[in-house]
């Protein structure tokens, strides 16, 4: 679902993306980070809270932008995207007994 959003993204750069889009898009991200955060919870028996917020936090912009262009969009998603991903690493990396590389 990501794939067919992105590839309307590229070839209509400056168009507003259709709501479908917009919501095939956000469908991807919910499969892969959803399945991501059951792997994690599966394997480690810990929430990736970060992850699930993140996709609460995402459905704003996706459901506001109504009238922006897909790659103003894509901008948007990415961003928030490298915050969750920063703010999980930070939470794991900075954890008492996490390992240190030498």
């Amino acid at each position: 679902m990501i794939a067919a959003a992105l590839e309307e993204i590229i070839l209509h750069p400056k168009d507003v993306l259709a709501v479908e889009f917009r919501w095939m898009l956000f469908a991807g991200l919910v499969l892969f980070f959803g399945g991501v955060a059951i792997s994690v919870w599966r394997a480690f028996h810990v929430v990736a809270r970060e992850r699930l917020i993140g996709l609460a936090i995402l459905v704003v912009p996706i459901a506001l932008a109504g009238s922006m262009s897909g790659l103003a969009l894509l901008v948007i998603i990415d961003v928030l995207l490298i915050a969750i991903l920063i703010a999980e690493h930070v939470r794991i990396e900075g954890r008492p007994g996490a390992r240190v590389a030498t």
